[in-house]
């Protein structure tokens, strides 16, 4: 996972269709899975969370193999973030599971599947990681597109995603194009990714039913070891920031977010530093990256980079869980059973 997927918790676009039938197999209905209940609650109106245009010293900087102009987490809104309630919203836990579109692009030579088998491991791990948070996902459908032009994702971000409604956020290939409902069902894209691992989209970016939200993964990610890829995308996919986001990127010393108080948003996570770069740890005796805490850093928490966690040892904490739920009901109430 490189730093751009960071807040490709933000990115997108949309392109016109380009004429080539895909082989898709018939999706596997979830329908009947899904109970009819009553909606959690009336959602407010839609506002989205960048601000109105990039910040000094948002850009500038090159990330990675993207070749990247921007930071996306510069781009956000910090007036439009606040701390879930303490209480989880009526109607948890859910009463079905969320229905989950995958979206397999098949290269040109024939290769880049991934087995239904595989697909369901994957989900079997995430399930298990977000069932305290009283909600899991299903299969809904597996669909595999003979669309090697959409095959590849090249993610760049430049100041445009701020100022432009149709961002081509994958370059030439724009994968959404064949998106099932996304407001009501979680597309999940595997392609190749140049750039981030994977990237996924806060509820707050795009509005409802935009095409292009989702979650976008390498395929690589499905032929090694299980790294929890799939759950941090589904975290910020339900609303999570990193454990190490701050916002006081723009101020000076060298560890910022050690002075950020509400950095996720999320009270018992605690201010760490990113352990992208701080590889040669203990993990069984995680440090404390900032300085006056009294308690180690998250080194197996969902939402941080580090090399100690794998989708065995992964964990939210209670509060993360609650704030997926609140993001759920109010961001994404399409997704739930009966809407």
């Amino acid at each position: 996972m490189t730093r751009i997927s960071r807040l490709l918790s933000a990115l997108l676009l949309s392109t016109s269709l380009i004429a080539c039938a895909p082989r898709t197999e018939p999706a596997r209905d979830a329908t009947s899975e899904i109970s009819a209940v009553s909606p959690i609650m009336t959602p407010g109106p839609w506002t989205g969370c960048f601000l109105p245009e990039p910040p000094p010293g948002s850009c500038g900087e090159a990330w990675g193999r993207s070749d990247s102009l921007c930071d996306p987490d510069r781009f956000l809104n910090h007036a439009a973030f606040a701390f879930a309630p303490d209480a989880p919203p009526p109607g948890f836990p859910l009463s079905a599971p969320l229905p989950v579109q995958w979206q397999i692009f098949i290269r040109e030579d024939g290769t880049g599947d991934v087995s239904d088998e595989v697909l369901e491991e994957r989900l079997a791990q995430v399930n298990r990681l977000f069932a305290p948070a009283g909600f899991t996902l299903a299969t809904a459908g597996v669909n595999r597109h003979e669309r090697p032009e959409l095959a590849t994702c090249r993610v760049k971000v430049t100041p445009g995603l701020v100022t432009d409604p149709n961002y081509p956020v994958c370059g030439d290939g724009a994968p959404y194009q064949l998106s099932h409902d996304p407001e009501r069902n979680i597309n999940a894209y595997i392609v190749d990714l140049v750039g981030p691992t994977a990237f996924a989209l806060d509820p707050c970016i795009f509005p409802p039913g935009d095409e292009r939200d989702g979650i976008y993964i390498n395929r690589s990610v499905f032929e090694g070891s299980d790294k929890a890829v799939l759950a941090h995308e589904l975290g910020h996919y339900f609303g999570l920031l990193h454990t190490f986001h701050t916002w006081r990127w723009n101020e000076p010393g060298e560890n910022p977010v050690c002075e950020d108080a509400d950095n996720d948003f999320v009270e018992d996570t605690l201010p760490q530093r990113s352990y992208l770069e701080l590889r040669d740890v203990d993990c069984d005796n995680p440090p404390t990256t900032c300085p006056g805490s009294d308690q180690p850093d998250l080194l197996t928490n969902i939402m941080q980079y580090s090399a100690c966690l794998t989708a065995e040892n992964g964990t939210f904490t209670p509060g993360q869980l609650r704030r997926m739920q609140w993001k759920l009901a109010t961001e994404r109430p399409g997704l739930l059973p009966g809407s």
